[in-house]
């Protein structure tokens, strides 16, 4: 079956015509228009000097996840404790269930649209690629999440046709995905840019913590590259949510301090 169509929305266009454009792509449980529409008012209250897309995928929703899981939950929970206990063991069995499967419901959505990533990596490269007079732009790629694995594994999977676009920085925020066993995947990355690669992280984001491989979890720790084209940049006291709701403080330690350090 093919997967959902995603879409890349210009939601800010720059005053002064410029010719940067900064692509982002939002991680999961952002399926739903609202939670779009927040992060893309969020990026609309920083200081931003350039022209604005959002890569929009089905990215799954956690209170859909969460609901279903825990309907599955408590109807297996009281069957359980009825058969355990009776009435009072069907209503104690419920509610156990319905917790678990909440949780697991979350945990299930997650990997589900961790395994779509690759099918939407290549449509974030034809969506980019046919924007109106791209090769007049340079492009900066900020990715959440999902949305950095999806960037990061896009510029493997699509290699050949990003190396035809003036790609300048990628900005990794909270990335959910390993360093992996080999750098090299990461300097064929660094080969494609103008500018440099950034790997923002936080130790205080507990989200992360249902991401497997603890150790090579890039978005809680340092990635081991030396290249002159890559930066690991530590948040501080950052949960999941904070790269968007202080996306001004990232853009300042990453891409704008690129353009007035060198």
């Amino acid at each position: 079956m093919a997967p959902e169509k995603a879409r890349l929305q210009n939601f800010y266009k720059h005053d002064d015509d410029t010719k940067v454009i900064t692509i982002f792509v939002h991680g999961y449980g952002n399926a739903d228009s609202d939670s779009q529409t927040h992060i893309m008012h969020l990026v609309r209250m920083t200081n931003i000097d350039y022209n604005a897309y959002l890569f929009r995928w089905p990215s799954g929703t956690v209170v859909t996840s969460v609901i279903k899981g825990a309907q599955k939950g408590a109807v297996v929970g009281a069957r359980l404790g009825s058969k355990v206990a009776g009435a009072k063991g069907a209503v104690i069995g419920a509610v156990v269930g319905g917790a678990t499967g909440g949780v697991v419901g979350i945990g299930g959505s997650y990997f589900i649209n961790r395994a779509k990533c690759e099918d939407y990596s290549e449509q974030l490269y034809q969506r980019v690629r046919r924007i109106p007079n791209i090769m007049e732009y340079t492009i900066d790629l900020v990715g959440h999440s999902l949305g950095a694995f999806m960037v990061f594994n896009s510029l493997q999977s699509s290699r050949r046709g990003w190396s035809t676009l003036p790609i300048r920085n990628v900005v990794l925020m909270g990335a959910a995905f390993s360093s992996g066993q080999s750098s090299t995947p990461w300097y064929d990355a660094l080969e494609l840019l103008s500018g440099k690669m950034f790997n923002v992280w936080s130790d205080s984001d507990m989200v992360l913590t249902f991401e497997p491989n603890l150790k090579t979890r890039i978005g809680k720790s340092k990635v081991l590259i030396r290249n002159d084209k890559f930066r690991n940049i530590k948040m501080r006291n950052y949960g999941h949510s904070d790269y968007w709701k202080r996306y001004q403080t990232v853009y300042n330690a990453t891409i704008l301090k690129s353009l007035t350090v060198n």
